[in-house]
């Protein structure tokens, strides 16, 4: 099931609907569920997951547009109809991350496309979600996470699963979920200073061990790579420190690279018209 928050975007844009034509839940509308069993929208008070973006959930003729406002995902309603004009979606490890790239107008910069988090760990109502939305429209699926052993156990989780199938509900790996960062090959590109990187912990080197053997019996060279990166550098990034490094610089820099084919053409022109002869 799929219930709206009580919050919008900065400024009150709306990502991936320029016409504005799609309908709307206005971002003050308090949080709701949809679907229930007497047709009416009624209160919810928890959820976990969370996404944004170019996305229409009807049920019994009623619409969510998530295009307006960010959404909790509690659990997937198998009979809805989901209108979709995103060419991408990306989904990111931490709810801080999430409310970063919207503040930072990342649904504007990178539309139409879907932003997901599953909030740390993901819940297997986000990882529904995710299965379900990506057999009806096919679009790239990438993934940015912490750049330590948590984070790419959680990039592993939702491409591979859990490792205990037994606690598993169905087959929710997503084959086509893409790995994109945050890398410790790659960040010394960046202006960090040295206080950011962060030793890792002896657990930390145990779950390394354990995710190197996982990643090597599932042939994922990539994971692998980066995880013997962590293991000699000792040390481990978080996604905000690349965040803190300027306003925008995540959207700007590290993801209009990553992300470069799905940035929106006005904004590579502004880049290009503020860039030096």
């Amino acid at each position: 099931m799929i219930v709206s928050t009580s919050f919008g975007t900065p400024g009150g844009q709306r990502a991936g609907d320029p016409s504005g034509k799609h309908p709307r839940i206005e971002p003050g509308s308090p949080r709701m569920r949809i679907g229930s069993s007497t047709d009416e929208l009624l209160p919810l008070s928890t959820g976990r997951g969370l996404l944004m973006g170019s996305l229409i959930v009807e049920v019994n003729g009623r619409r969510l547009d998530c295009s307006s406002a960010p959404v909790i995902i509690s659990d997937l309603i198998h009979c809805a109809k989901y209108i979709s004009w995103a060419r991408f979606i990306l989904v990111v490890e931490k709810d801080a991350t999430f409310q970063k790239l919207t503040q930072e107008g990342f649904l504007s910069q990178f539309s139409p496309a879907l932003l997901v988090t599953g909030k740390g760990y993901p819940d297997i109502s986000t990882r529904k979600f995710l299965k379900h939305i990506t057999s009806i429209y096919k679009v790239p699926l990438f993934g940015l996470m912490d750049c330590d052993p948590h984070g790419i156990e959680i990039a592993m989780t939702y491409k591979y699963g859990g490792r205990l199938k037994s606690a598993e509900v169905g087959d929710l790996s997503l084959p086509n979920f893409i790995w994109i960062g945050l890398s410790r090959s790659e960040v010394c590109r960046y202006p960090l200073p040295r206080e950011q990187f962060l030793p890792l912990q002896k657990t930390e080197f145990k779950k390394t061990a354990k995710l190197c053997e996982r990643a090597a019996a599932l042939h994922d060279w990539t994971l692998l790579c980066e995880l013997n990166c962590l293991r000699e550098s000792r040390t481990k990034l978080e996604l905000e420190a690349i965040s803190g490094i300027a306003p925008g610089f995540m959207c700007n820099e590290l993801l209009a690279e990553k992300l470069a084919e799905f940035r929106c053409e006005t904004h590579r022109q502004i880049e290009n018209d503020l860039t030096p002869l």
